[in-house]
C-alpha cells in the first residue's frame, strides 16, 4: 500500500515546470544566495501543492471531519494560489541581469499578499492539536 496520499496519481501543478528551469552554477556569493533562494521557494511551492493533494484525498475519502480538514489546513488553497504568484515575480526577477534584479521590490508589490497567511498562523496551535487527536486515522 502506498498510503493515503498516492503522489504517483497527483496531477502536475504549476510549479512543476519552474522546477524545471535550473539556474547555472552560482559564479559569487551573492548569486549562491539568490540560487538558493528561488530553489528554496520552487520546494515550498511543491510542499504546499503536495499538501493540497494531501487535503484533497482526505476529503474525498472522508477520512477525518470536513471541519478538522479545514482547520488543518486553513487556507491552504488560497497560500498556495499566492506562492506560485509571488514565484513567478521571484523567477521573472532573476531572470533579470543582476544589476536590474529587485527583490525587495517583489515583496514589497506582494506584501498585501502574504495576508493568507493570517488564518493558518491564527489555526496553528488547533491544527496541531487536531493532527494529534487525528493521529490514527491520518496515518
Amino acid at each position: 500500500s502506498r498510503g493515503l496520499l498516492d503522489v504517483t496519481r497527483l496531477v502536475e501543478k504549476p510549479s512543476a515546470r519552474f522546477a524545471e528551469a535550473q539556474l547555472g552554477p552560482p559564479q559569487d556569493h551573492r548569486e549562491r544566495v539568490v540560487k538558493e533562494f528561488i530553489e528554496t521557494e520552487r520546494r515550498y511551492v511543491h510542499d504546499l501543492e503536495l499538501l493540497q493533494g494531501y487535503m484533497d484525498e482526505l476529503q474525498k475519502k472522508n477520512i477525518i471531519p470536513n471541519e478538522s480538514v479545514r482547520y488543518i489546513f486553513a487556507n491552504l488553497n488560497s497560500m498556495v494560489d499566492f506562492q506560485r504568484r509571488f514565484l513567478i515575480g521571484v523567477e521573472a526577477n532573476v531572470s533579470q541581469p543582476p544589476e536590474d534584479q529587485h527583490f525587495g521590490a517583489v515583496f514589497v508589490n506582494m506584501k498585501e499578499g502574504f495576508m493568507v497567511y493570517e488564518p493558518y498562523c491564527a489555526n496553528y496551535t488547533r491544527a496541531s492539536k487536531l493532527c494529534i487527536a487525528e493521529e490514527e486515522s491520518l496515518k
